[in-house]
C-alpha cells in the first residue's frame, strides 16, 4: 500500500452491509477476500465492528470488475488501486481476459460431474469452494448447486452412478452450502428466519438453500438442522420470535404426517409467523399443506420474492440479476 493508499485509510469509515450495496459483492465474498486473500484490511473498533475506508469500497469495486473480466482473485488481491484501475480499462477495451458467465459455471458443474463419477471428493470439494467464492449465492445455487444435484439424481436414478457417488456429492454440498452460511453469522439485524425439515425428512440440501437465500436477503436465520417434530420447531420459533419458518420436504411418504405436524404447527405460532414449505414432495402435495395453515413456495426464486414481500425494507444487498 502507497502512502496515498494509507492517508486514505483514514478517511471515512462504513459497516460491511454498506460496502455490499456499494460494490455489488455478497458479504459471503466479502469476507471471503478478505479472510482468505487478503484483499481489504477492515478497521475494527472497540465493540468488535469491521469498518471499511472508501479505498477498500473503490478496491473492492475495482477486483469486482477485474475478476468478473475472467481473472482469479489470488492474481489480483494485492495489487494497488492503480494497476487495477489499468486491469479494469484494459479489460473494458477488450484487450484482457473475457466475461466468463456462463461459460464458468458450465465448466464448474462439469468439473464437479467428472469428480463424481471418479469419486474425487478432492476435486468436487474444491471445485465447489471455488464457485462459492466467485459466484455470487444465487448464482452459486442456480448455475451450480441445483443443476448438480438435479444431473446427480438424474443419473442415479438411470443407473449410470451409484449411491456412494451420490452420497459423495450430497456431502461436498452440504460442506459448501455451510460455509456460505457461516459466512453471515456475525450479521445483525433484520427479522429471523427458522430453517429445518419436519420429524423424519433427513434431507436438508433443500433448506440449507433456502437459508442462504434468506441470508442474501438479510435476513437472520437459525438453522436447526434436520429432522425435527413441530413442538420443538414451535419452541424455538416462539424463543426467537421467528417470522418465518421454512422447512423442505422430499420424501412423500411422510407427507400424511407431516400434514399433521404442519397444522399443527401453524396453530401454536402467533399470528403473522409464517410457515413456508418447499421441496420435491411439497410441491406435489401443495393444496394439503396449504389448507393446514403453509403456503408452499416451488423454488428458490419464489423463495426469494415471498421473503422480500414479507419484509420488503430488509434486504442489505443487491438482488441477484439486478
Amino acid at each position: 500500500m502507497n502512502e496515498r493508499e494509507q492517508d486514505e485509510r483514514t478517511a471515512a469509515l462504513h459497516p460491511i452491509g454498506v460496502v455490499a450495496r456499494r460494490t455489488g459483492l455478497s458479504l459471503h465474498v466479502l469476507r471471503a477476500w478478505q479472510r482468505r486473500y487478503g484483499a481489504v484490511v477492515p478497521v475494527r473498533t472497540e465493540g468488535g465492528q469491521r469498518l471499511y475506508s472508501d479505498l477498500d469500497v473503490q478496491r473492492l469495486r475495482l477486483l469486482r470488475q477485474v475478476t468478473d473480466a475472467g481473472r482469479s482473485i489470488s492474481q489480483v488481491a494485492q495489487l494497488g488501486v492503480d494497476e487495477l484501475s489499468a486491469l479494469s480499462a484494459a479489460d473494458a477495451d477488450g484487450a484482457g481476459p473475457q466475461p466468463r458467465g456462463d461459460d464458468h459455471s458450465a465448466a464448474i458443474l462439469d468439473a464437479c460431474l467428472g469428480a463424481a463419477e471418479r469419486m474425487d471428493a478432492g476435486v468436487l470439494n474444491g471445485s465447489l469452494m471455488r464457485a462459492a467464492v466467485s459466484l455470487r449465492p444465487g448464482e452459486f445455487l442456480g448455475d451450480v448447486v441445483i443443476p448438480l444435484l438435479h444431473e446427480v439424481g438424474e443419473r442415479w436414478h438411470a443407473g449410470s452412478l451409484g449411491a456412494a457417488q451420490e452420497h459423495v456429492v450430497s456431502e461436498a454440498v452440504r460442506r459448501a452450502l455451510w460455509w456460505v452460511m457461516e459466512a453471515y453469522v456475525d450479521q445483525d439485524g433484520g427479522p429471523v428466519l427458522v430453517a429445518t425439515t419436519p420429524e423424519g425428512e433427513q434431507h436438508e440440501l433443500g433448506v440449507m438453500a433456502a437459508s442462504v437465500v434468506a441470508l442474501e436477503e438479510g435476513w437472520r436465520v437459525m438453522y436447526l438442522g434436520a429432522s425435527l417434530p413441530a413442538s420443538e420447531i414451535a419452541h424455538t420459533a416462539l424463543r426467537v420470535d421467528a417470522s418465518v419458518i421454512a422447512l423442505s420436504l422430499v420424501n412423500d411418504e411422510l407427507m400424511d404426517a407431516v400434514a399433521v405436524e404442519v397444522a399443527g404447527l401453524c396453530d401454536a405460532l402467533p399470528a403473522g409467523a409464517v410457515v413456508l414449505v418447499g421441496g420435491r414432495a411439497a410441491a406435489a402435495d401443495r393444496a394439503r399443506l396449504e389448507r393446514a395453515g403453509a403456503r408452499v413456495v416451488t423454488d428458490l426464486e419464489a423463495l426469494r420474492e415471498v421473503l422480500h414481500g414479507i419484509a420488503p425494507g430488509v434486504g442489505v444487498l443487491p438482488r441477484v440479476g439486478a
